[in-house]
């Protein structure tokens, strides 16, 4: 069985493990608080990270396992002097969020294909977004410079 969730800091260097489940998201946001608070991040750049960090966690629980089993989801952050990186492993299924298409913000939201707008947001507040899938894992990595005045402001 996998704890709902488990907080490692290093200096630096943060690692979480989840499960993945719903329920262990309380938990990430918790340790997201605690992380990011004493960072004196500008209020957009950190709100910015919550929701990117959040909405992969919770994209990688609903569809990365076909099965009901429990599953390990990790996440680092590694906090650098002008970005913090955010890397995700997990063994789910292989998945490129980049390869996805943007959704067409044009149409009425009643016309438009269900999913792609929060891989389309993370897309937008991110500075940088990388994928790869090495050793049976999906391993996400996004970055985000700790100016307020980033390129994607």
């Amino acid at each position: 069985m996998i704890p709902v969730g488990h907080l490692l800091m290093k200096s630096k260097q943060i690692h979480l493990t989840l499960a993945n489940d719903l329920k262990a998201l309380p938990s990430l946001c918790q340790g997201l608080e605690r992380v990011l608070s004493p960072l004196g991040l500008d209020k957009r750049v950190r709100y910015q990270l919550e929701v990117a960090i959040e909405e992969v966690f919770t994209n990688i629980v609903a569809y990365a396992f076909s099965d009901n089993t429990p599953h390990a989801i990790e996440i680092r952050l590694n906090l650098e002097k002008e970005a913090i990186t955010i890397r995700f492993e997990d063994h789910g299924q292989a998945f490129n969020p980049l390869s996805t298409a943007a959704p067409d913000l044009s149409k009425p939201l009643c016309d438009r294909h269900e999913g792609g707008l929060g891989i389309h947001m993370i897309k937008t507040m991110m500075d940088e977004i990388r994928y790869q899938r090495q050793g049976g894992k999906n391993i996400l990595i996004l970055k985000k410079k700790r100016s307020l005045f980033s390129k994607k402001e």
